[in-house]
């Protein structure tokens, strides 16, 4: 660095200014400088005062120690930001990972290593003056991904929405690794029968939850049997829930939305592989120069691995799938995502009997992004093929639904960075339908160009208007037009308190093998319903409260009546929900209460009976603790009120034994159902791989009790009962090499 100097007569420094470079090291050698004593200039013989230009060269201390911070199990990514302190010196790392400590005193120090959500193992080295010494630290996880519960978040102008984290979810038990699965454990949702997977919101039926991947709607997004989603938990980023239906973005739905969001890209390459009793499935990562792309296929086989344990006509009653995933993410804006399934489900007796559900279909999202400012227009098209079938050969009847076509969601972002913000845009689907049902036969073409908007006010206190424009278009048939209004509030009375309002309509057309085989439904208005809820929040340290009410009036449902005719009856829903979560370092858990009562009647005058899955209280808790050396040890109690029945005895399918028995309904109930689940994990990390292992024992209890069964065709009305499965112990194992290791 440069200085100018001002030397007195007496060659002391007086001044010293820095005129160039070596900023950070000026209050350093500042006080060196102008200690310094030189030689007087002489003029005339006399000494004077004068300016002059000095060069100093600043020498760092000795290197003494340098090297890298990398994360153990997923590819060796570099950890940036991480504190390295080496006796009293510390230094953080750089975006390489990379870290350099100087002149540090010869002898024997400690390296310690403090990084968020990480731990590194403290290192013991030796350090001489004469030499520079390498290390190469490793971290890993702090703990097993955590495994609980969702939060309410308020992301856009979704008010109410319950938000599932991947990374949050992998432990809980019951789920077989699936963050989907845990939807279930949410105050709002009921146990889907026989844990089919079919999700069911405060009594309504199934199929009035509407489900989409990245806000385009599936039809259905897990398997018969409920083991696992029809997407590898490595493409699911995160899941949310609105049990009041959701904001104007959603439709086609009366009771409840999911949302599955798929996660961003890996930048460095991951390859997955494992297996359980119930299936198989594998998952590759790729990065290139032209973008990333992604491939996940997986098969199940649980009718094998338990047929040494059943009966033939039980090991056959099982449910079997396989399904596959890709994906192509080009540039920032551009990506698409595939996927496809297939399941079957054959339940047979002793007799000879039997009745087969099978279902699949293969769809292509393509997504584009294209920037407005602060705001994103994003397009997203797709096409989709859906098949189902249903045969019953004790009756002679088969029913077939079989759908080829796609849409196209138009969508403008909500920035929600001002007081005054809204979204809006096109969610349309068009497709051509054939419906098979005994000897008769339709076809036709259907529409749905719905339009929506959002208005949304303030950021601290919000309000959210929003009005939707339900459609349903089908050749032959008067086109029908509902406009669907949305109002959402929240106040915040602290930093973690909060109450949020929610009310709209909400509309979805009669499923299409009964518009399409049924003459009358041609005069069906779409299906209707009005939600409404006040929900509560409050945290207070590691806790978080809350308690909601809620109702639903439905004046229009599809249904048949006594008589055997299809026509529109009426539905209602009420009731409370509470519940309380804790997190704690090593310790979440999430406990919850429903207490209300869902009916449906045919006509005004007639007398409210209760719907088919009315469950008058549902309880449930949910605890999972990380213990040392990367153990975790969770644990899922639920509890149920029986199904109505209309008398003190029912008749209900056994499937293990395949037969049927008859069982006592004290009160017009099957009994309540309760069950208690276990799951302890184990993870192994090393350098570039991890390795996961758990056993899963479900139904601890062996508690079988009499339920529902749910075909999910609106035509095949099903009253009969089924005999819960036993106790299921599940063991499973899963690598991964490279890729980020704190992810799920």
């Amino acid at each position: 660095m440069s200085f100018d100097l001002l030397v007195n007569e007496e060659g002391r420094v007086q001044e010293a200014l820095v005129t160039a470079g070596g900023a950070a090291f000026s209050e350093v050698a500042r006080p060196v400088v102008l200690a310094a004593r030189l030689d007087p200039a002489m003029e005339g013989g006399r000494p004077v005062a004068v300016r002059i230009t000095l060069e100093v060269a600043v020498q760092p201390p000795p290197r003494s120690l340098e090297g890298s911070v990398r994360l153990g199990g997923g590819g060796a990514a570099p950890v940036v930001g991480a504190r390295v302190c080496a006796g009293s010196a510390c230094t953080d790392t750089d975006e390489a990972g990379r870290f350099v400590l100087y002149g540090l005193p010869g002898g024997d120090l400690e390296i310690r290593t403090v990084a968020a959500g990480l731990r590194v193992a403290p290192l013991h080295i030796t350090v001489s003056s004469s030499e520079v010494v390498t290390v190469g630290l490793w971290a890993v996880p702090e703990q097993v991904d955590a495994g609980i519960v969702g939060v309410y978040a308020r992301p856009g102008a979704d008010v109410q929405r319950r938000t599932l984290d991947a990374a949050a979810l992998r432990e809980m038990p019951g789920t077989l690794g699936d963050p989907l699965r845990a939807v279930a454990n949410l105050p709002g949702t009921q146990r889907s029968p026989l844990d089919t997977g079919w999700l069911l919101v405060r009594g309504a039926d199934p199929l009035q939850t509407v489900v989409s991947i990245d806000g385009v709607r599936v039809p259905l997004v897990y398997h018969l049997g409920g083991y696992t989603s029809v997407i590898h938990p490595a493409f699911v980023d995160a899941v949310s829930f609105s049990p009041g239906g959701g904001g104007a973005r959603y439709g086609r739905g009366l009771a409840g939305a999911v949302d599955v969001e798929t996660r961003e890209p890996s930048r460095v390459p991951e390859v997955r592989a494992g297996a359980n009793v119930v299936f198989a499935g594998a998952f590759a990562e790729v990065p290139t120069p032209v973008g990333t792309f992604a491939l996940a296929a997986r098969r199940s086989y649980v009718d094998a691995a338990l047929s040494p344990f059943l009966s033939p006509t039980a090991a056959a009653s099982l449910p079997t799938f396989w399904d596959w995933q890709a994906r192509g993410v080009v540039g920032p804006r551009t990506r698409v995502f595939a996927m496809g399934f297939g399941d079957a489900l054959s339940v047979a007796a002793d007799d000879g009997s039997d009745a087969l559900l099978e279902l699949g279909t293969q769809r292509v999202h393509v997504a584009h992004g294209v920037p407005l400012g602060e705001r994103t227009l994003t397009i997203a098209p797709f096409l989709a093929w859906e098949h189902l079938r249903f045969r019953v050969a004790d009756w002679d009847r088969e029913s077939r639904r079989d759908h080829h076509g796609g849409g196209v969601r138009v969508e403008v972002s909500d920035p929600g960075t001002g007081n005054v913000n809204g979204g809006g845009g096109i969610d349309a689907e068009a497709f051509y339908a054939t419906v098979r049902s005994d000897e008769l036969q339709r076809a036709a073409a259907v529409a749905m160009p719905d339009l929506w908007g959002e208005l949304r006010l303030g950021r601290v206190h919000t309000l959210v208007l929003g009005l939707r424009a339900d459609t349903l278009v089908v050749a032959g048939q008067p086109g029908r037009l509902a406009p669907a209004p949305r109002l959402a509030a929240h106040a915040a009375l602290g930093p973690r308190a909060g109450i949020d309002l929610e009310v709209g309509a909400h509309h979805q057309p009669a499923p299409w093998e009964v518009l399409l085989v049924f003459p009358e439904a041609a005069s069906l208005e779409l299906d209707e319903a009005w939600e409404g809820s006040v929900r509560g929040e409050l945290g207070r340290g590691p806790w978080t409260f809350s308690l909601e009410g809620f109702g639903r009036t439905s004046p229009r449902l599809t249904a048949f009546e006594a008589d055997g005719s299809l026509g529109q009856g009426q539905g209602l829903a009420w009731g409370t929900e509470a519940a309380a979560e804790l997190h704690l370092p090593a310790f979440d858990a999430l406990a919850r209460l429903g207490v209300g009562e869902s009916g449906r009647r045919e006509d005004a005058e007639d007398a409210w009976l209760p719907s088919l899955y009315d469950q008058r209280f549902t309880a449930g808790l949910v605890a999972t603790g990380r213990l040392p050396r990367l153990w975790s040890l969770s644990g899922r109690l639920r509890v149920a009120d029986g199904y109505a029945v209309g008398g003190d005895s029912l008749e209900a399918f056994d499937a293990l034994a395949g037969t049927f028995v008859t069982l006592d309904a004290p009160g017009g109930r099957t009994e309540p159902f309760a069950s208690l689940d276990v799951k302890v994990s184990k993870r192994w990390v090393f350098r570039t791989w991890r390795l996961d292992a758990w056993l899963d024992l479900q139904n601890v209890t062996n508690h079988r009790v009499p339920e529902r069964v749910v075909t999910g065709f609106a035509d095949l009305p099903i009253s009969q009962m089924a005999v819960g499965f036993l106790t299921l112990p599940i063991f499973g194992v899963e690598a991964s090499w490279q890729g980020d290791p704190r992810r799920p």
